[in-house]
């Protein structure tokens, strides 16, 4: 997992997630402003991703050797993911919630 092809491949797949996140978050941006709230969650979510990478990104610079691979950074990546989607579901049965109690 050390070697320096894995690392660059790491890399590059760290890099390809940041250029995706951005994509999509001018592609949001782009789109009209309306009240549907799924669009809503669906861009909170992505904004969780990027920060949470961009942050884990600062933590593994600081912290750890940023010239390897090491299982941190997958666990790291992995965190990211799982809280982005729990704040995701949490905030949906919130909005669902809100939605009911109007009825």
């Amino acid at each position: 997992m050390d070697d320096e092809n894995s690392i660059e491949l790491w890399w590059m797949l760290k890099i390809d997630i940041y250029a995706f996140v951005v994509a999509l978050c001018f592609i949001l941006a782009a789109q009209k402003p309306n009240d549907n709230v799924r669009l809503k969650l669906i861009e909170r979510f992505i904004m969780d991703v990027g920060i949470g990478l961009a942050v884990s990104n600062v933590i593994d610079r600081r912290l750890y050797d940023v010239r390897g691979y090491r299982i941190m950074d997958l666990v790291m990546v992995t965190v990211v993911f799982l809280a982005s989607y729990y704040n995701f579901k949490r905030l949906s049965k919130i909005a669902k919630n809100k939605f009911n109690e109007t009825r």
